[in-house]
């Protein structure tokens, strides 16, 4: 089956399912480090705000690894189903700021992936990555769908990047709050057969700690948040490297307990190849905090 065909039949079986309330269109999008996906908006009659159901790695599934066709138009209506924002009447312009700058949150990208991305939007540039803003549909539910911002926003509401940014660091940790883990003390947790965040994991010889936040999404920006830097480094017991595992995770290890300081970047560069998705890639090297100036340094 081309992935033409599948679209088709997935697009007509929707339909189907959901009724002539619903109209669908086919929609190409760029998503981060400019990952081009196909993807499905499906609108209800009278809402404003849509989801987007990506096709591409449900395609793959049945092209490379023949999960039944059934089987993934089930896993398609539930996404779609659990992914219907809420319309609320703030979001259907974005034009009036005081009304939605409490929705207001940051994540953390590659900047030279996302550069043509990065043209449009708001950013902040952080070492080698940039800081990037989104509005959160819904703020009372586990719904995580978001809005980007776009400059087009900010000229709208007449502010600048930075005043943006200082709105996010409010918001981001509340809605957000960060969580600190010992691997090992998840890797129990890991269902059967799922893999670790790197295989490095395995060997349980140094201390290792993720940094993410509580939805799991978009956890790399927490590092950001105000004293959580300084909040890792005394549960580490002071300096230590922090490896991008992804945009929404972090692999810390002490500085004090790490082997070889050497093997960090292959080890990044094992998990960018071998686990991770395009669209989840933060950076290629680590980066070392130093509990003394409270800097961080890339080590590439």
């Amino acid at each position: 089956m081309t992935f033409e065909t599948f679209k088709s039949k997935i697009t007509s079986q929707l339909a189907a399912e959901l009724g002539s309330d619903v109209t669908i269109k086919e929609r190409r999008v760029a998503k981060n480090n400019n990952l081009i996906l196909d993807g499905l908006v499906i609108t209800r009659q009278n809402d404003f705000l849509s989801p987007t159901i990506y096709l591409n790695d449900y395609y793959d599934a049945c092209s490379k690894r023949n999960v039944p066709f059934d089987d993934l138009f089930a896993d398609i209506l539930a996404q779609y189903k659990s992914s219907i924002p809420s319309q609320d009447e703030s979001l259907r312009t974005l034009s009036d700021y005081e009304k939605i700058r409490h929705r207001i949150v940051f994540r953390l990208v590659n900047y030279e992936k996302n550069a043509p991305l990065l043209s449009g939007c708001p950013h902040i540039r952080y070492l080698d990555l940039a800081v990037t803003f989104l509005c959160l549909c819904s703020i009372h539910s586990t719904n995580d769908a978001t809005i980007g911002i776009k400059n087009e926003h900010l000229n709208l509401w007449g502010i600048s990047a930075d005043e943006l940014y200082e709105e996010a660091k409010k918001n981001t940790p509340k809605r957000l709050p960060f969580i600190l883990q010992n691997i090992a003390e998840l890797l129990p947790l890991l269902p059967s057969g799922e893999e670790p965040f790197t295989p490095q994991a395995k060997d349980l010889s140094f201390p290792m700690f993720v940094l993410s936040n509580e939805s799991r999404v978009h956890g790399a920006g927490c590092l950001l948040y105000d004293g959580v830097a300084e909040h890792c480094a005394e549960i580490t017991g002071g300096a230590y490297y922090i490896l991008p595992s992804s945009i929404h995770e972090l692999l810390l290890i002490p500085a004090s307990a790490t082997p070889d300081p050497g093997c960090l970047n292959a080890m990044i560069a094992e998990v960018n190849r071998d686990m991770l998705a395009a669209d989840e890639y933060l950076s290629d090297h680590a980066y070392y905090y130093d509990e003394n100036s409270g800097i961080v340094i890339p080590r590439q």
